[in-house]
């Protein structure tokens, strides 16, 4: 009989080992929430600048991370030392913040975006969770447990997101300055708690010579860039279109609210259904439930019909972000850290690619019917989805097996 949701959630993080890395992911979380929906706000009302240079910042940061992302995840490969490199792009993205806090000029804000904030955290502290799940006394379910760690950075945006919008009201500089304060500590912890788990006779690291599945990676990450791509017209267009229908800001903030307690509810059940499904089927299916709602929001009219269609794209990201990390794993089992490294530089190429996908559509057709192009984009990702196949050797234990562990 399988055994309830709630327990083996709570086994997780009250895991020696997981536990630590859900901390780190939470308070990397509040940072994230903190700033990234209000930097292009801060660019506007800060430095007076329009359209092309947000789109200038965010192409520094894609850029940056295509190239620093997947070299982390290869040093961390290679090196075998995950939570030294998880530390290193905690720094840099501390650093970065600093950098913003200070009122530097443009140049410098893209500097800042391309080579500090473009390192991503969270691949190395999901590869070093991929280590430890399966080895020791550390039996869980895996699709459950990256999705329930993944998790901790959709309940940090919760409070992240409020946070940043108040202290945004009595000037940026202070918000960098905290959000870089929290990614500091998030390194402490990292390098305080949380351990390398040695396995094999290389000690957690991966042979040189061993040959990389990069066809299999660069399918699934084209297909993470059209998803993502067609997301990220949810927080471009959708906030416009809901406030044209007349839905007050204030409402307006609390139906993408309610999107994030959706998206956080969700993720560990996607991530359940994944042990005893498929990753593949599953990333699929949400990335079905993230067309639905754009293709609702083109033919439905009335703001009623979004607000109830929001849990159908916060199925897309449980699906997408909380089992898509465990999957390209699977992809590649003997480069996890490149794999992860992709996996999140292919987030940036989408974000950089949603606003032009969006503003096309509004040139063409118009909102509500611009919705369907993201809708068009996150199906041609399915299809890539469905076209990957996982390495032979990434069998993962079955759900059956590991029902009754508890913590």
């Amino acid at each position: 009989m399988p055994s309830r949701l709630g327990p083996q959630i709570l086994g997780i993080l009250r895991d020696r080992s997981l536990a630590p890395i859900a901390l780190a992911l939470a308070v990397h979380g509040v940072s994230q929430g903190m700033t990234v929906p209000l930097i292009a706000l801060w660019l506007v009302h800060d430095h007076g600048l329009g359209p092309r240079a947000i789109a200038a910042y965010f192409a520094a940061a894609a850029a940056g991370g295509l190239v620093l992302n997947p070299l982390f995840g290869r040093l961390s490969d290679l090196w075998g030392r995950r939570r030294r490199v998880a530390a290193l792009a905690a720094w840099l993205q501390a650093a970065g913040l600093l950098v913003l806090a200070v009122q530097p000029p443009f140049w410098v804000v893209l500097l800042a975006a391309a080579v500090l904030l473009a390192a991503q955290v969270q691949p190395h502290l999901f590869s070093l969770a991929h280590d430890y799940v399966g080895v020791g006394t550390t039996q869980r379910p895996r699709a459950l447990t990256l999705a329930t760690l993944r998790a901790m950075i959709s309940a940090a945006w919760v409070v992240g997101a409020p946070l940043g919008g108040l202290l945004a009201g009595s000037g940026y500089g202070r918000l960098f300055a905290l959000a870089g304060m929290c990614n500091a500590v998030a390194a402490v912890v990292v390098i305080t708690l949380c351990r390398d788990a040695a396995t094999g006779d290389r000690g957690g690291r991966t042979d040189a010579s061993t040959r990389v599945r990069w066809g299999q990676l660069g399918l699934f990450g084209a297909a993470t860039t059209l998803v993502v791509a067609g997301n990220t017209a949810k927080m471009q267009a959708v906030p416009l279109y809901l406030a044209r229908l007349g839905l007050p800001l204030a409402l307006v903030g609390a139906t993408f609210g309610w999107m994030a307690l959706a998206e956080m509810v969700l993720m560990p059940p996607a991530g359940r259904l994944a042990d005893r499904l498929s990753r593949r089927a599953v990333i699929a299916l949400g990335t079905m439930g993230g067309a639905l709602f754009f293709t609702v929001l083109a033919w439905v009219p009335g703001a009623a019909a979004a607000v109830i269609a929001f849990p159908a794209v916060s199925f897309m990201i449980a699906a997408v972000y909380g089992v898509g990390i465990g999957y390209v794993q699977e992809l590649d089992p003997e480069h996890v850290g490149l794999a992860g490294g992709i996996f999140f530089a292919a987030q940036g190429v989408g974000t950089m690619l949603g606003g032009p996908l969006i503003a096309a559509g509004q040139a063409d057709l118009g909102l509500p019917h611009a919705f369907l192009l993201p809708s068009g984009a996150i199906l041609l990702g399915c299809l890539l989805v469905l076209a990957t196949r996982p390495a032979q050797s990434a069998r993962p234990v079955p759900a059956q097996s590991l029902a009754a562990v508890g913590d």
